[in-house]
This record gives C-alpha cells, sequence and structure tokens, in this order.
C-alpha cells in the first residue's frame, strides 16, 4: 500500500476542489454575442445552466453534484470490492479494500448532506 504523507492529502483535497470549481464555473458561464444587435439586447447561447433563474440552476447544480457524487462513489465502491476480492487472505490488502468503500460511502453520504444544507438554505432564502 502506497502511504501518503499529510501534505499530499491536503495538496489532493485543493486539486481537486480547485477542479470542480472550475468546472462549475464553466457550467454556470454566461456566453454573450453582441453581432448586429442594438448593444442593449443580449442574445444567451445558453449553456448547461441558465443563471438567470437561480432557483434551476441551484437544482441543477446539485442534480450535477448527486449524479457525479454517484458515479465517483459506485467506481469506488467497485475498486475497493476488487481489492478485497484479489487479497488473497493479505490483511494489508483487505484494510485497503476496506478503508476504501468506506471512505466512498462517506464520501458519498457527504454530497448527499452537502446537497441537504444547500437546499434547506435556498428554501430559507426563499430561492
Amino acid at each position: 500500500m502506497l502511504q501518503k504523507g499529510r501534505i499530499t492529502v491536503i495538496n489532493d483535497l485543493i486539486a481537486s476542489g480547485l477542479a470542480f470549481v472550475l468546472l462549475l464555473g464553466h457550467l454556470m458561464r454566461r456566453s454573450l454575442v453582441y453581432a448586429q444587435v442594438p448593444s442593449s439586447m443580449e442574445m444567451d447561447l445558453g449553456g448547461p445552466i441558465d443563471t438567470s433563474r437561480p432557483a434551476e440552476a441551484i437544482n441543477r447544480v446539485i442534480t450535477i453534484a448527486l449524479v457525479l457524487g454517484s458515479v465517483v462513489a459506485v467506481v469506488l465502491i467497485a475498486t475497493g470490492g476488487y481489492s478485497i476480492i484479489s487479497s488473497g487472505g493479505d490483511p494489508n490488502k483487505l484494510k485497503e479494500g476496506r478503508e476504501q468503500i468506506m471512505s466512498a460511502i462517506s464520501g458519498y453520504i457527504l454530497v448527499l448532506v452537502a446537497t441537504g444544507a444547500v437546499k434547506f438554505v435556498a428554501g430559507l432564502l426563499g430561492i
């Protein structure tokens, strides 16, 4: 088992968070075109998330997060199960597979709690 230091884990978390923020920014961008139209008129080319309606944008982001979280959790659980099956009785590989499955489950629970919190706050704000 490859041991990671505390700094490496923190760097991985920062990189993952940055990638998520960049993806979210890309999904929420608004494309404007000013070709042969008055300058006061904007044409929204759309995009995956329409930011002109906050409730729909929040629901779309929550849906994307749940889908991505579900896919990642399933993949991690499957690879953890494979580690357990292919361990051949090696206690270190059994422990590694068990930890991976538990991490996947706790990560998915975190995604569910975070989306619930966002929906709760959006409900309080009337969005």
